[in-house]
C-alpha cells in the first residue's frame, strides 16, 4: 500500500473526528436527569398553651428574717452613785469593759451611766484597769475616752491614788457594818480574819489609800481569799450584793489555812517576821533610803549582788537594794 499524502491524511482525520464531536455536544431529550438534592427545613412543632381558669402564680416576697443574735457582754457591772474618789464613771450611755488594754480585745462586760468602778492604774495609751473584785470583770480595761476620773486623784501606769485636799461635799451616807462574831474556819471558808475591839475599815483596793467601802465590826470575822500589799481580801454581803474589800493585815488575827495566801505570786524579798527593812537607792548603808518594807509588803526580787544585797522592784521608784541581813526570799524563787 502506498503511503497517504498529507492532504489525504487531513481528510481522513476529519472524517473520524466529526461524528465524535457531535456526540459530545448533543443532549438526548429522552435521558432521565440525575436527581438533585433539595434542602428541606424542618420547623419544630409549636404548641399553643391552653387557657387556664386559674390565675398564674405570682412571686411573693419572703418574710424578713430576724437579725442574727449578736454576742452580749457576760456581765453588767452595777455600782450606783455616789462614786468614790479614784473611781471612774461613764461619760457615755454605756462603756465596754474589755479583757485587755485595746479595742482588739473582746468585750467581757459593760457599765452603764450612773454607775462607778474603781480604777487601779492608767496606761500610757489611755486605758484604765479596773478593780471589781468578786466579779468576772475584775482586772478588765476601759478606755479613758468614755470614762471620767473622780477627783482628786492621780493615775499613773502603776497606780491611781488620792491627791490634794478633798473639797467639802455632802455628808457621806453611813457605811455598811459587816462581820460575824465568833466565825470559825470551815470547808467553804478555810481562812478567817477577825478584827479587834474597835471598828476596822474595809478598803476598796489593796494598794495605797483608797476609799473605805465598809466597816468590820468589833471582834467580827470574815472569810479571806487573798493577801496582797499587806491587806487581806474578804467577802461580805450588803443587801443582795456580794462585795469584796481589803482589810489591813496588821489589824486582824487569822485562823485556819491562811499561810498559802501570803505567798507572793513571784519570787520576792520580805522583811523578817515582825521586823522592818529599809530599801536603799544603792547597795550601801550610806545611800539614800527609797522606802521601807515589812513582812506584809514583799517586793519582787530582781537579783543578788556579790555582797548578798537584794535588788528589788519598787514600782514607780525604779529599783532598790535591801541589806542581806534584813531580807529573805519568799515565793516561787
Amino acid at each position: 500500500m502506498s503511503r497517504l499524502s498529507w492532504w489525504q491524511r487531513i481528510i481522513f482525520g476529519l472524517t473520524f473526528l466529526l461524528p465524535l464531536a457531535c456526540n459530545l455536544t448533543t443532549v438526548d431529550p429522552t435521558a432521565i436527569p440525575f436527581p438533585t438534592a433539595t434542602a428541606t427545613i424542618f420547623k419544630p412543632a409549636t404548641t399553643t398553651p391552653k387557657a387556664s381558669s386559674t390565675a398564674p402564680a405570682t412571686a411573693t416576697s419572703k418574710p424578713a428574717q430576724p437579725p442574727k443574735p449578736t454576742a452580749t457582754p457576760v456581765f453588767n457591772l452595777v455600782q450606783a452613785f455616789p462614786a468614790p474618789v479614784c473611781s471612774v464613771v461613764p461619760s457615755v450611755t454605756a462603756a465596754n469593759i474589755r479583757s485587755g488594754a485595746g479595742t482588739n480585745f473582746p468585750v467581757i462586760g459593760t457599765i452603764f451611766v450612773g454607775n462607778w468602778v474603781m480604777a487601779s492604774r492608767l496606761t500610757n495609751s489611755g486605758w484604765y484597769q479596773i478593780v471589781a473584785l468578786g466579779t468576772v470583770v475584775n482586772g478588765g480595761w476601759i478606755s479613758n475616752t468614755v470614762m471620767t476620773l473622780q477627783q482628786p486623784c492621780v493615775c499613773t501606769p502603776d497606780s491611781c491614788t488620792q491627791s490634794g485636799i478633798i473639797p467639802p461635799t455632802a455628808a457621806p451616807s453611813a457605811l455598811p457594818r459587816v462581820g460575824f462574831v465568833g466565825l470559825q474556819p470551815s470547808g467553804a471558808a478555810p481562812c478567817i480574819v477577825t478584827g479587834g475591839s474597835a471598828d476596822l475599815p474595809i478598803f476598796s483596793v489593796p494598794e495605797g489609800d483608797p476609799p473605805i467601802i465598809a466597816t468590820l465590826i468589833p471582834n467580827g470575822g470574815l472569810s479571806a481569799f487573798d493577801f496582797r500589799a499587806g491587806r487581806w481580801a474578804v467577802n461580805f454581803t450588803v443587801g443582795s450584793q456580794q462585795l469584796v474589800g481589803w482589810v489591813n493585815g496588821n489589824r486582824v488575827t487569822v485562823a485556819g489555812d491562811c499561810d498559802k495566801l501570803r505567798v507572793p505570786p513571784v519570787c520576792s524579798v520580805q522583811a523578817p517576821i515582825g521586823g522592818m527593812a529599809e530599801v536603799y537607792a544603792e547597795p550601801k548603808r550610806d545611800a539614800r533610803v527609797i522606802t521601807t518594807m515589812n513582812e506584809y509588803l514583799p517586793l519582787p526580787f530582781i537579783q543578788k549582788n556579790a555582797d548578798g544585797w537584794f535588788n528589788v522592784d519598787v514600782g514607780a521608784s525604779g529599783n532598790g537594794w535591801v541589806p542581806p541581813e534584813e531580807g529573805m526570799l519568799v515565793g516561787p524563787c
